[in-house]
Order: structure tokens, then C-alpha cells, then sequence
């Protein structure tokens, strides 16, 4: 699929785990240990936006496509599943549904 070139561009990336108003409405005591958890663990929001905003604005990623990038901003190499030749077919042919845009296999 590497030789395809819809004009897309896609990568994948995690933030990390990242303290947001997510769990507000949770009961108190849940709030409360989330919360304390967090102090020591979980990322700020904006500490959490940095690998996505590193992939939409950075020029280092110019041109770069169909890659993971972790939650320091690092372009990794995915897990086995995702480089799992069976199930990126299945991926790229529901993305093909959902988009309209076919490029072949």
C-alpha cells in the first residue's frame, strides 16, 4: 500500500494519558483518586495536544505518511497487530468505504 499516492496523508500518534475534564462527571472518590493519580502520572492537556499538534504543523513530518508517532513526539515503530498485513486490508478497505477514495491494494 506503501506505493499508492492518494494526496493523503495519515499517520497515527498517541498523547498519553492526559488529565481532562473527561471524568467530571464521575462520583467524587473516582474524581478525587483520578485527580491524585494524575498529579504524579498523567500529562496536562496541553502537554497531551503536543504530539498531535507535532503531526498536523511540524516540518519534520512534511511528506511523512503512514507512520505512528508516541507520546513524546517520536516516530515509532506500531505494534505487531497494526503491521499485521491481514488487518491493515481490512482497515484500508473500510477507509476506502468511508471515504470514497480508492487507490487499490
Amino acid at each position: 500500500m506503501d506505493d499508492i499516492d492518494l494526496g493523503v496523508t495519515v499517520n497515527s500518534l498517541h498523547p498519553g494519558i492526559v488529565m481532562t475534564e473527561a471524568m467530571r462527571n464521575y462520583n467524587v472518590i473516582l474524581r478525587f483518586v483520578f485527580y491524585i493519580i494524575g498529579l504524579f502520572f498523567f500529562k496536562t492537556a496541553e502537554d497531551g495536544a503536543a504530539s498531535t499538534l507535532y503531526c498536523a504543523v511540524s516540518e519534520e513530518m512534511e511528506g511523512i505518511t503512514g507512520k505512528y508517532i508516541d507520546s513524546s513526539s517520536t516516530l515509532t515503530l506500531p505494534s505487531d497487530t497494526a503491521r499485521d498485513p491481514a488487518v491493515a486490508k481490512k482497515l484500508w478497505e473500510a477507509c476506502e468505504s468511508a471515504t470514497g477514495l480508492h487507490g487499490g491494494h
